[in-house]
């Protein structure tokens, strides 16, 4: 009978390496959950040492413990974020404005485009013509948008239209109106023209042209020669562009004394003027009632020469109506008088004053008082 062997303990199972370095079993807890319990060393094996800490390491997470506590804790703000928090809030600010500058130019195109229709006119200022006639004249219709026109075409249509309007001016008035302001010319007088009388406003636009007779309610104007011709542009030479010119310029002058002495007319309350000479500008003179030829002289101090002859025509012996005469003013500005003689006013008129004193022989003539007495 042969001796029996010993038996050999059985194997270990063999588990994962990290069980293995852990020191644990298959399906045994982990070095974790053993509380750090320590493996103890398997027989026939030396324990290692234990291992030396890094002292680098170990001020790394050091700091990076103190990074993340300063994280959790609040910062001030800086100077430097302080100044991106400013450009951050302008940008949004400029953005904001930039939409609600889009939004109300939309707002606006289509408030232009339904709201702003013509939807009134108004007339303002009197004169010969219908408000009618002068709303037709402008071209302009109800529902037209207010803006879809030149207030300076309508006006230049208007004028060429109607001839007597002195001055046209039109104008919007939101939301939806249109308004003609209009001033009508005033007739100053006839001018002998080419094929008649012309009859010519106050500023020298010539209102009628070639009428049989002078008319009379209005004086007869001599000296002026404003015929369609001049308005009208031709050809011409350097020498009649001149002529042309400097007959332009007499007449605008003069057309600036007729308007000085309307101004005048409407002032002392004039009426009765027949006829106003213009032929030479340094010796103007009117006729008052078909019996006094007053001479003004130059244009020169024109409202001291009204004024004081007004004041010698309402003496009783001049107002009378069978007083015929000559009231010279055209001294004035050296006598500071003006002088009236009984003279029939179809002789011709000498423009010298007679001696200020009174005649003994002749009682009817006399010379008004100084300025002043």
């Amino acid at each position: 009978m042969q001796p029996s062997k010993a038996k050999r303990p059985p194997k270990p199972a063999v588990g994962t390496s990290q069980q293995r370095r852990a020191g644990g079993r298959p399906g045994s807890p982990s070095p974790a959950g053993a509380a750090g319990a320590k493996r103890p060393p398997e027989a026939g094996k030396k324990a290692s040492p234990p291992k030396k800490k890094n002292p680098q390491s170990m001020e790394r997470r050091r700091q990076a413990a103190q990074t993340k506590a300063r994280q959790r804790k609040p910062q001030e703000p800086t100077e430097r974020n302080l100044r991106r928090q400013k450009i951050k809030r302008k940008r949004r600010l400029r953005a904001y404005a930039v939409l609600l500058v889009l939004l109300l130019g939309v707002g606006v195109y289509f408030a232009f485009q339904t709201l702003l229709r013509i939807n009134d006119f108004v007339v303002e200022g009197e004169c010969r013509y219908t408000p009618d006639e002068l709303i037709a004249a402008t071209g302009l219709e109800l529902d037209q948008h207010l803006y879809d026109f030149e207030p300076e075409e309508a006006e230049a249509r208007l004028l060429e239209k109607f001839v007597y309007l002195e001055n046209v001016k039109v104008s919007r008035r939101l939301p939806a109106t249109v308004v003609i302001q209009v001033e009508a010319a005033q007739e100053m007088g006839s001018i002998q023209g080419q094929n008649g009388f012309d009859i010519v406003s106050t500023s020298g636009k010539i209102l009628a042209y070639g009428q049989p007779y002078p008319s009379s309610d209005l004086p007869i104007i001599y000296g002026i020669e404003a015929t369609q011709e001049q308005f009208v542009p031709k050809e011409e030479t350097d020498k009649e562009r001149q002529a042309r010119e400097a007959k332009a310029r007499d007449l605008q002058e003069k057309l600036s004394i007729l308007a000085q002495m309307n101004q005048l007319f409407n002032q002392y309350h004039v009426q009765g003027i027949v006829s106003i000479d213009l032929s030479d500008r340094q010796n103007i003179s009117l006729v008052y009632q078909e019996r006094i030829r007053v001479v003004l002289g130059d244009a020169e101090d024109m409202e001291l020469k009204f004024r004081m002859c007004d004041e010698v025509i309402k003496q009783k012996d001049v107002d009378e109506p069978g007083a015929e005469g000559v009231l010279d003013a055209s001294t004035v500005a050296v006598t500071q008088k003006v002088f009236f003689r009984t003279q029939s006013i179809h002789t011709t008129l000498t423009t010298e004053p007679e001696d200020p004193e009174p005649d003994e022989d002749n009682p009817e003539s006399s010379a008004s008082p100084s300025v002043g007495q």
